[in-house]
């Protein structure tokens, strides 16, 4: 028993949700007829993407909303699909998160050092300005450490870091390391890659990586931003900090990888639900990072 239970036999309608254990309903409390409102199907946890005190763990809470019916009720209905007692107390919430300090192996480009020409190269090899991308994304080169011979991509938000990826410029195996256990709790993909520089325009773009972002932001074209995911899937959390972005926008273009269609079909669905306009764009290569600055800004505007 649980939220898929209970609402089948209401008759409440509900949609999936970001990942196969939430779905997703109508937040009652924001009344504004959006399925914002996520309903975890292993738990009775529930959370508005929009609102942070549309959150709970006690189901009658929201169980009264939904029926319109007391408290008695609800509480018996909650029983009843959930086995609360309501003498229990909700999990324990995961700890915020903690921005993080640089780590001193992460040196600035322009120090004149001999080991950082590598690393101008590989930025050069994928048809990018180093110049203009190092300075306006805070790259970082690392040559010591777990991060050895990575270019480094700072995560900011709120203008603090919480966490990075680093790609590797020579033929490591794993080719894009992330900050995690032993480093921080952060997940990278509860983030939205240059969430402070998305200030608004015509268009922003949804891309899958976060340097496929950067060779976007680097074709300079007006008045379009870029934002990566860090992967092919919206998290919850990015959802939340997208809806927060994308009303300065115009349109908002969903840029995954050439092979993620799929991904990119499911993302629009969902999506529509909150935003007007919002179309799909499949790179005319493999990803946006493979492609030369030309041609990235003629497929952007259409040309």
């Amino acid at each position: 028993m649980g939220w898929v239970e209970f609402l089948d036999d209401q008759n409440i309608a509900y949609i999936p949700g970001s990942g196969s254990d939430n779905i997703q309903v109508e937040c009652v409390w924001c009344g504004d007829g959006s399925f914002k409102l996520g309903l975890h199907t292993e738990t009775s946890a529930y959370g508005c993407w929009k609102d942070d005190s549309h959150r709970g763990y006690n189901p009658a809470r929201l169980i009264k909303a939904l029926l319109g019916c007391d408290w008695n009720e609800a509480k018996r209905l909650s029983q009843l699909y959930f086995q609360w007692t309501h003498t229990q107390t909700a999990p324990a919430k995961p700890e915020d998160p903690i921005a993080l300090a640089m780590p001193v192996e992460f040196h600035k480009f322009g120090t004149d050092k001999d080991m950082e020409v590598q690393f101008i190269n590989y930025i050069k090899s994928r048809g990018m300005d180093p110049k203009y991308v190092t300075n306006r994304f805070d790259l970082r080169w690392c040559i010591t450490g777990p991060f050895a011979y990575r270019l480094i991509v700072p995560v900011y938000h709120d203008r603090q870091l919480w966490s990075w990826t680093a790609r590797g410029i020579s033929n490591q195996e794993i080719r894009f390391l992330s900050a995690g256990k032993g480093i921080t709790d952060n997940k990278i993909n509860d983030f939205l890659f240059d969430s402070d520089q998305l200030t608004g325009g015509d268009k922003l773009m949804i891309t899958e990586g976060p340097l496929d972002a950067v060779k976007v932001s680097n074709a300079i074209i007006p008045k379009v931003s870029a934002t990566s995911l860090f992967g092919k899937v919206l998290q919850p959390a990015q959802m939340k900090r997208l809806l927060e972005v994308t009303p300065l926008y115009k349109e908002v273009v969903i840029a995954l990888d050439q092979d993620a269609l799929k991904d990119s079909l499911a993302m629009k669905e969902k999506l529509s639900w909150y935003l007007d306009k919002i179309s799909i764009l499949i790179p005319s290569e493999k990803d946006w990072g493979m492609m030369p600055l030309q041609k990235i800004k003629d497929q952007v505007l259409g040309k």
